[in-house]
């Protein structure tokens, strides 16, 4: 009610509200600001920041959390920028009313100075990868609503003005920090924390996010690459998926294999054996690739097939070879092939 859900286009420490006078997102500075006035509103100063510490630690499975009093000094000493923000924020009334400034602004700076280590931030990541549950200490820390809102934010405004072409080349929730780190999440699968000081102009992490582009030029994480992977009937992309178990993904592959056959996709077929799928692996009949190519007459699979160390000495459940096939369907053509060849499967 308090926050707005839109990159903003500016600097994060730009005095500047959105058309509703409120801060753009949270993770500006003005939404920094504005969530630091919300947090447990109405209890001491000191009981408040306790709390978000100790919210922090179970975040991360009781990982230590520390506070860095040189950034906090520093923040106070050079906070004229954010003082200026949280006064013209004041000013248009976007702070709920008996908002004391002042506290507001040292829980604000007291926030920009925990200190946390990649392991620790990496369960943190999971926590959230895992709909709020710490996968350490299985505790409840936040809410999956909660969580589901969280990372649509990242997902829009967490890269700050390189969010967009964040989401465009890596499709994964991401938080950036000024002071190199980059926190990733993969969705009911895993949580990143990266950490290299080298920054763009964005101010997000050089490295981090060339780890992130080849992390999903490997593996099938990014938002839309189900989509495309599909479109390739199923498994024919080289990008790797972990959350297949091995059987299911050899399963898939064999389908895919079996269907190409039984369509007379030649084209398909020599994808599927670049990516090293066994040409000789059968379905739960025992009938492989040769025998649907036969039992389809579609002679030129059957050549590929053959030549490429598919094995015709193979028996399906019912004991038939795939010559046994081309015999007990009559297929001239490629009982003529078979006769042709030696036992490599290599034309004569």
């Amino acid at each position: 009610e308090h926050v707005g859900r839109e990159p903003s286009g500016v600097k994060g420490e730009a005095i500047t509200l959105n058309y509703k006078k409120r801060p753009h997102n949270p993770f500006i500075n003005g939404g920094g600001i504005m969530t630091s006035s919300l947090l447990f509103r109405g209890e001491a100063a000191s009981d408040r920041f306790d709390k978000v510490i100790k919210l922090w630690e179970r975040a991360c499975g009781g990982e230590d959390v520390n506070f860095n009093n040189t950034v906090y000094l520093q923040e106070i000493k050079k906070a004229d920028q954010n003082r200026a923000l949280a006064y013209f924020m004041q000013e248009k009334r976007a702070f709920l009313n008996n908002t004391d400034l002042e506290k507001t602004l040292e829980l604000y700076f007291q926030n920009c100075s925990l200190e946390m280590n990649c392991e620790s931030l990496s369960v943190v990541s999971a926590t959230l990868a895992n709909g709020g549950i710490c996968p350490l200490s299985e505790d409840r820390i936040f809410y999956p609503e909660t969580v589901k809102n969280c990372l649509s934010l990242m997902s829009s405004c967490g890269m700050n003005d390189f969010s967009g072409e964040f989401a465009f080349r890596v499709g994964l929730p991401a938080k950036s920090g000024s002071s190199g780190g980059l926190m990733v999440i993969v969705p009911n699968l895993l949580g990143i924390c990266l950490w290299s000081p080298l920054l763009d102009e964005s101010s997000n992490s050089v490295r981090g996010i060339a780890f992130c582009e080849k992390l999903v030029d490997l593996f099938n994480f990014h938002l839309f690459d189900d989509l495309v992977i599909r479109s390739k009937d199923f498994l024919t992309s080289s990008k790797i998926d972990p959350r297949l178990k091995k059987d299911e993904e050899i399963e898939n592959k064999t389908y895919t294999l079996l269907s190409a056959a039984s369509k007379g996709s030649l084209k398909q077929i020599g994808r599927l054996r670049a990516l090293n799928v066994d040409l000789n692996q059968g379905d739960y009949d025992g009938r492989t690739a040769l025998h649907v190519a036969i039992a389809e007459g579609h002679l030129n699979i059957v050549r590929y097939l053959l030549s490429h160390g598919a094995d015709f000495s193979k028996k399906d459940r019912w004991g038939n070879t795939a010559y046994d096939e081309a015999l007990r369907l009559k297929k001239k053509n490629i009982l003529e092939l078979f006769d042709n060849a030696d036992f490599n499967g290599e034309p004569l």
